[in-house]
């Protein structure tokens, strides 16, 4: 029930009912209980503080804030003890013990410019890991890129020897057919003459017995005439 009357408290804080917001507080503070209960009461004590202020209970708040102060684990934590500064400061300004306003006041001071400055430093230190971290991003991400340009290089090199034994492979090819076809073209045309000078020469031997034979008949027809003359002159003679 304490994280209730925690959420209950502020709700009537923040509706400046602040004697049901301290009920409420002292009800979450009586029923705390389990593994977190001091931080839940010291929790709880912080927002009772607020409202004693606001109320205008000053002696009450200073009781609180003086348990608080008391406890060293607390005060070790630096936005605590902050609170506390500034609750102490705030609260003794009520009572109107200005010297004492004044000395929390500057302790909160000092120790939240301490804070603002480590803060500084560290904001730095992590804005110079995160500029570090940027820079070896950055030279990772370059050479990446020069080795992905240096192996699409080896890749185009690779692939334009391809290319080019490809191509010298294909005009070998194309040179020796081009040569194999001349070569035969010019058996074929040697081959032709040959075939055209035999038949030339089978045209000529075919005309000559064509010839003698016309001449051995035209013989044959002259000694038959000649016969046939002689057999029927005589005869008629006779």
């Amino acid at each position: 029930y304490a994280g209730y009357y925690l959420v209950e408290g502020m709700y009537y804080h923040h509706l400046n009912q602040y004697k049901k917001a301290l009920t409420s507080f002292d009800n979450g503070i009586v029923s705390a209980n389990g593994p977190n209960k001091i931080y839940r009461i010291q929790e709880l004590q912080f927002f009772k503080i607020k409202s004693l202020i606001a109320a205008k209970k000053f002696q009450e708040a200073k009781g609180v804030l003086m348990t608080l102060s008391a406890d060293e684990e607390l005060m070790s934590l630096d936005d605590s003890r902050l609170e506390i500064y500034a609750d102490m400061s705030e609260t003794y300004a009520g009572l109107g013990n200005m010297e004492q306003a004044y000395i929390w006041n500057k302790r909160y001071s000092e120790l939240s410019d301490s804070l603002n400055a480590s803060k500084l430093k560290n904001d730095i230190h992590e804005l110079e890991i995160k500029y570090k971290d940027a820079e070896k991003q950055k030279k990772i991400t370059k050479l990446e890129a020069e080795k992905q340009k240096s192996v699409l290089s080896s890749k185009n090199t690779h692939l334009v020897n391809w290319l080019l034994g490809i191509t010298s492979a294909f005009l070998l090819i194309v040179a020796i057919f081009i040569l194999y076809y001349y070569k035969n073209k010019g058996k074929l045309a040697k081959q032709r003459e040959i075939n055209y000078e035999q038949q030339i020469k089978e045209m000529e031997q075919r005309q000559q017995l064509v010839t003698t034979k016309a001449i051995l008949e035209g013989e044959e027809r002259e000694r038959a005439r000649v016969a046939r003359d002689l057999h029927d002159g005589l005869g008629g003679m006779l």
